[in-house]
Protein backbone atom coordinates (compact mmCIF):
# COMPACT_ATOMS: atom_id res chain seq x y z
CA UNK A 1 0.00 0.00 0.00
CA UNK A 2 1.54 3.17 -1.54
CA UNK A 3 -0.09 6.52 0.09
CA UNK A 4 1.49 10.22 -0.91
CA UNK A 5 4.56 11.38 1.16
CA UNK A 6 2.94 13.81 3.44
CA UNK A 7 0.01 11.20 4.02
CA UNK A 8 -0.64 9.61 7.34
CA UNK A 9 -2.13 6.63 8.49
CA UNK A 10 -3.14 5.60 11.29
CA UNK A 11 -3.39 1.98 12.63
CA UNK A 12 -3.54 0.61 16.22
CA UNK A 13 -1.85 -2.39 18.05
CA UNK A 14 -3.51 -4.72 20.55
CA UNK A 15 -1.40 -6.99 23.35
CA UNK A 16 -1.38 -8.40 26.88
CA UNK A 17 -0.62 -5.67 29.74
CA UNK A 18 2.61 -7.20 30.67
CA UNK A 19 3.85 -6.24 26.87
CA UNK A 20 2.34 -2.87 26.75
CA UNK A 21 4.19 -2.48 30.13
CA UNK A 22 7.36 -3.77 28.82
CA UNK A 23 7.72 -1.40 25.34
CA UNK A 24 6.48 1.58 27.63
CA UNK A 25 9.44 0.93 29.94
CA UNK A 26 12.30 0.27 27.25
CA UNK A 27 10.41 3.53 25.30
CA UNK A 28 11.05 5.30 28.57
CA UNK A 29 14.34 3.92 28.96
CA UNK A 30 15.27 5.35 25.57
CA UNK A 31 13.45 8.76 26.24
CA UNK A 32 10.89 7.91 23.58
CA UNK A 33 7.30 7.74 23.34
CA UNK A 34 5.85 4.20 22.36
CA UNK A 35 5.01 5.48 19.17
CA UNK A 36 7.98 6.24 18.71
CA UNK A 37 9.97 3.28 19.63
CA UNK A 38 7.55 0.77 18.18
CA UNK A 39 7.94 2.28 15.32
CA UNK A 40 11.31 2.56 15.04
CA UNK A 41 11.61 -1.16 16.05
CA UNK A 42 8.85 -2.06 12.80
CA UNK A 43 10.88 0.25 10.63
CA UNK A 44 14.23 -1.67 11.44
CA UNK A 45 12.62 -5.05 11.39
CA UNK A 46 10.99 -4.15 8.29
CA UNK A 47 14.12 -2.54 6.69
CA UNK A 48 15.87 -6.10 7.68
CA UNK A 49 13.41 -8.33 5.95
CA UNK A 50 13.18 -6.08 2.53
CA UNK A 51 16.87 -6.48 2.87
CA UNK A 52 17.23 -10.29 3.00
CA UNK A 53 14.11 -10.57 0.56
CA UNK A 54 16.68 -8.92 -2.26
CA UNK A 55 20.07 -10.22 -1.11
CA UNK A 56 21.36 -13.34 -2.65
CA UNK A 57 23.03 -15.27 -0.50
CA UNK A 58 25.80 -17.65 -1.88
CA UNK A 59 27.76 -20.77 -0.59
CA UNK A 60 31.49 -20.41 -0.50
CA UNK A 61 31.31 -22.86 -3.16
CA UNK A 62 29.02 -21.02 -5.15
CA UNK A 63 31.08 -17.81 -4.95
CA UNK A 64 34.24 -19.67 -5.76
CA UNK A 65 32.11 -20.59 -9.28
CA UNK A 66 30.87 -16.88 -9.69
CA UNK A 67 34.16 -15.50 -9.13
CA UNK A 68 35.86 -17.91 -11.59
CA UNK A 69 33.26 -16.77 -13.82
CA UNK A 70 33.58 -13.26 -13.82
CA UNK A 71 37.44 -13.78 -13.97
CA UNK A 72 37.49 -15.80 -17.00
CA UNK A 73 37.68 -14.32 -20.42
CA UNK A 74 34.41 -16.03 -22.44
CA UNK A 75 34.39 -15.94 -26.40
CA UNK A 76 31.19 -13.88 -27.55
CA UNK A 77 28.71 -15.93 -28.61
CA UNK A 78 27.02 -15.71 -32.27
CA UNK A 79 24.32 -13.47 -30.82
CA UNK A 80 26.54 -10.83 -29.72
CA UNK A 81 29.07 -10.90 -32.84
CA UNK A 82 25.76 -9.89 -34.68
CA UNK A 83 24.93 -6.89 -32.01
CA UNK A 84 28.22 -5.71 -32.31
CA UNK A 85 28.19 -5.80 -36.18
CA UNK A 86 24.90 -3.59 -36.10
CA UNK A 87 26.46 -1.66 -34.16
CA UNK A 88 29.38 -0.72 -36.04
CA UNK A 89 26.88 -0.71 -39.04
CA UNK A 90 24.85 2.36 -37.28
CA UNK A 91 27.45 4.14 -36.36
CA UNK A 92 29.26 3.87 -40.16
CA UNK A 93 26.14 4.76 -41.33
CA UNK A 94 25.74 7.97 -39.02
CA UNK A 95 29.11 9.20 -40.28
CA UNK A 96 28.42 9.07 -44.03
Amino acid sequence: MKTGQNEKIQFSLRSKPSVHERLTEAAAWRGQSLHAFVLGAAIREADEVLARRDRIELTPEDAEVVLRLLESEAAPNAELIRAFQKRAEVLNDHDH
